[in-house]
């Protein structure tokens, strides 16, 4: 695994190396020879959790696939109420510059004094410089420059001694800039002790920053553009004398290890600390705010949505514009203490304009009516300054080259194409919404194309009930959408079907579809045809997305009597017990009360609790029915004269029982009538 740091052992003893899991320990152990035992005591051991390609991929399709509204948008928590509270309060402008407290999460914060751990560090240091010579005068000239143009001062002697929970040291470290080569200075404010950090203590603010693909795109609408970066632009935002103290570091007298250890102690907001970005967006802002009254709109605006932290990106119709532009903007930001250089620009005559000290390195020493413009980075961009168009730079690798992701691939899971294709209509909404934002450009209308007819249908159809991942999409589609607005394209002519099928790197070259959009997109959109047949936006009754209407009703017919005695005699017949009989009988007739009743009064049953027992008098009630019903059929006769009141005729064979009718059951009568009498 491949080191990030080492600090080198001292005495022959154990050095440590940072490394992607952190900090692993490795090298001898001191052994007395009192003792056979070796100990190693590890005081306390951290363990941070990096974002790796899974969590990155997973993040992507929760925010393809989620369920969210097209306007949610991330309100403000309340750690970001207290830092807005607590800069807007302290923030002044003095000596030139904006001053803003240091905004802690505690009103009472108190640290340990972790000197004695940033001299083990500087002792480190120490033997890097040894080791390296060209590293240690790189390393001198960046502290002497912050030391010459005020960023650190000396602490005043009566200060040194302070251990009042109101002191922290910074360790610091060189690292070098992967594309420039050049050293920075970084003071580690994450750095742990007993337990805790500065950056701990810290609120780290709300996101003041424009969007990176916002800017982007501003500074692409325009056929001018000039492109500035703001000096040490978090050193110009100065912390008040009370705060300093916890912004400490040593350093040797003159960068020489040999001379005696002095303490200094930042007095700006420094690189590496978590409140930085938004201490110094904030005041880059507030630089804005507080001139708006001296110079015109677009002066204002240009600070407030085309900068990226330190990074100017602009662009503008004309070369009088950005001359303009330019010498007000830079005005503007010295009132506010800032200064902004490194300008570059497209246009050769903007560059004239510019002097040669506030210019970007790259053309310093260019020739501007001979020379081609060279290649600069935009926010990470290739930027061909000379075509004025992004470009991307590869080193290709001596070894078997391997496929790699065409456009958005499809999650794991398993989800069906409709889907996947709605999900692309809700990524075009939020685009559409996000574009319009961003951009200072006035659209009238917007057009969506779609090469999936079922995705129109869905859209269009306005009597169907979805399942609810369809539901949610097309919830978003119609709050960012007309149906309207929705039109077909043939797959053959859209060009995202090229990234979905993948393309070889000469066909990019060749091809028209994927540079300059198909050609239907170019002509009038009079012409734009919106469906190659006529589309019915009803929607197939097999489609799996809609939600299948269940009709439930209850159907009652006359049957004949044969088929009624066939049923029951099934019934019967099924049950081999007599018990199990009257059991299954008396739930049948329990059920159809309890529906009849609910036919009649329903509210009155809506809470009553469902019964899941027989009682006495339903196994009762059940034996009495089954009775009536061998009755009926084997004396029917005997009962249609009982009804009338008649004794049974002569020819029957209960006769001699001297028959009688009880609630509609023939019960045997002699003594029992008599008894009843």
């Amino acid at each position: 695994m491949e080191p990030w740091d080492v600090i080198p052992s001292v005495d022959n003893g154990p050095f440590a190396v940072k490394t992607l899991l952190g900090w692993v320990i490795n090298g001898p152990l001191e052994i007395h020879a009192t003792s056979n035992d070796t100990y190693v005591s590890v005081n306390r051991v951290d363990a941070k959790l990096m974002n790796n390609l899974e969590e990155q991929i997973r993040n992507q399709f929760n925010h393809d696939f989620n369920e969210r509204t097209i306007d949610d948008k991330c309100e403000p928590s309340k750690e970001d109420r207290r830092f807005i509270e607590c800069v807007s309060n302290s923030i002044h402008f003095e000596d030139g510059h904006y001053v803003i407290s240091l905004p802690f999460k505690s009103e009472n914060v108190c640290l340990p004094n972790n000197r004695k751990q940033v001299e083990q560090r500087l002792s480190s240091l120490q033997k890097r410089f040894s080791r390296d010579e060209n590293f240690h005068k790189e390393y001198c000239v960046f502290m002497n420059k912050i030391l010459e143009e005020g960023y650190a001062v000396k602490v005043p002697d009566e200060k040194v001694i302070q251990d009042d929970g109101q002191v922290w040291y910074l360790h610091h470290h060189g690292v070098y800039h992967p594309k420039k080569r050049k050293l920075r200075v970084v003071f580690d404010c994450a750095a742990r002790y007993q337990g805790t950090s500065l950056n701990e203590q810290l609120l780290h603010g709300p996101n003041l920053t424009n969007t990176l693909i916002g800017t982007l795109l501003r500074f692409r609408q325009d056929e001018i553009v000039i492109m500035g970066d703001i000096d040490s632009m978090f050193y110009q935002v100065k912390v008040p004398q009370e705060d300093a103290s916890f912004l400490r570091f040593l350093w040797w007298e003159d960068g020489n290890p040999r001379k005696r250890i002095i303490e200094y102690q930042m007095v700006v907001h420094l690189f590496g600390a978590t409140s930085s970005p938004s201490c110094a967006n904030y005041a880059l802002r507030k630089t804005a705010q507080d001139y708006k009254g001296l110079y015109n709109t677009e002066v204002i605006n240009t600070v407030l949505k085309n900068f990226y932290v330190d990074d100017c990106l602009k662009s503008v119709k004309t070369v009088t514009e950005a001359s303009s532009l330019l010498c007000d903007l830079q005005d503007l930001l010295m009132r506010g203490g800032f200064h902004i250089t490194k300008w570059i620009s497209n246009s050769r005559e903007v560059m004239t304009n510019i002097p040669v000290s506030r210019r970007a390195k790259e053309v310093k020493d260019l020739d501007l009516e001979n020379d081609t413009l060279p290649i600069d980075r935009a926010l990470g961009v290739q930027w061909c300054v000379e075509n004025d168009v992004f470009c991307f730079k590869m080193d290709i690798k001596d070894q078997p080259l391997t496929r790699r992701g065409r456009s958005r691939v499809a999650p794991l899971k398993q989800t069906t194409i409709p889907r996947l294709e709605l999900t692309a209509a809700t990524v075009a909404v939020r685009t559409d919404k996000m574009l319009k934002s961003e951009l200072d450009v006035p659209i009238d209308e917007t057009v969506f194309w779609t090469d999936s007819m079922a995705v129109i249908r869905y859209i269009r159809n306005t009597s169907s009930r979805f399942h609810t991942f369809v539901a949610n999409r097309l919830a978003v589609i119609h709050e960012g959408s007309l149906p309207d607005e929705w039109r077909y394209i043939n797959t053959k002519q859209n060009p995202a079907d090229l990234a979905s099928r993948g393309m070889s790197a000469n066909d990019i070259l060749q091809g028209k579809h994927w540079i300059t959009a198909p050609e239907v997109l170019l002509a009038k959109n009079d012409s734009w045809a919106e469906k190659p047949m006529e589309l019915s936006d009803e929607i197939p009754v097999d489609d799996p997305e809609v939600k299948k209407i269940t009709v439930r009703a209850v159907i009652h017919t006359r049957e004949s009597s044969d088929n009624h005695v066939d049923s029951v005699e099934r019934l019967l017949n099924y049950h081999s017990s007599w018990y199990k009989l009257k059991k299954g009988v008396a739930w049948i007739l329990k059920i159809k009360k309890k529906l009849f009743l609910r036919t009649q009064r329903k509210t009155q049953l809506e809470n009553q609790a469902a019964e899941t027992c027989l009682s006495a008098e339903d196994l009762q009630e059940a034996e009495v029915a089954i009775l009536k019903f061998i009755q009926i059929k084997s004396f029917a006769s005997e009962i249609e004269e009982l009804k009338k009141g008649h004794p049974v005729k002569l020819s029957s064979n209960v006769r001699k029982l001297d028959p009688i009718l009880d609630d509609g059951l023939i019960r045997v009568g002699g003594r029992l009538h008599r008894a009843r009498s």
